[in-house]
């Protein structure tokens, strides 16, 4: 998992290391214990960027116990260690610097959009649904592919909303000008 740290802390994406996992088989945090408990799912657990983020959020990585979100603490207020850090402070400060700065902002929005329910990805057909966000301040609007998240199906491509909304603008006018 100290892979993981060292991968984000050098600029590579959350998507890009989940898919990697996912690849490679390596077992999700839950799939690991449920193994070391000799519990058996059946069926693993997908790895995903809210695994990513939560697993390299998480003080565990310090050796520290977190029950309920909350640190333990012992009678003196020091955290109470439960395993061999897999990361030092510095690390730890690097990680949480580096997942900062890649942070996007979703704006959650329940505005209808006129195109919604109408376009269709290009790559394999599923809906398109818009998506905002803002990174460092600056706004960025997309028709974004539900395949990857919704669908499963691996498809994960996104178009600008402006090109899109432009196009279809420019379709609409021209119709309305042909006799």
């Amino acid at each position: 998992m100290k892979e993981m740290v060292e991968r984000v802390i050098a600029g590579h994406a959350q998507l890009a290391i989940a898919r990697d996992l996912q690849r490679r088989g390596v077992p999700t945090p839950r799939d690991f214990q449920d193994q070391q408990n000799g519990r058996d799912r059946g069926k693993a657990r997908k790895w995903s960027v809210p695994a990513v983020g939560n697993f390299l959020r998480s003080r565990a990585l310090l050796g520290e116990t977190m029950h309920n979100g909350q640190l333990v603490r012992d009678a003196d207020g020091a955290p109470i260690l439960r395993a061999e850090p897999l990361v030092t402070e510095t690390e730890w400060g690097q990680l949480q610097a580096a997942l900062a700065d890649r942070a996007v902002t979703r704006v959650r929005t329940q505005t209808p959009h006129l195109l919604l329910g109408v376009i269709k990805c290009g790559g394999c057909g599923g809906p398109l649904y818009r998506q905002q966000y803002a990174k460092k301040g600056r706004p960025y609007v997309y028709f974004r592919c539900s395949g990857y998240m919704v669908e499963h199906n691996g498809c994960n491509e996104r178009f600008r909303a402006e090109a899109i909304e432009r196009g279809f603008q420019a379709i609409f006018l021209a119709r309305g000008r042909a006799p």
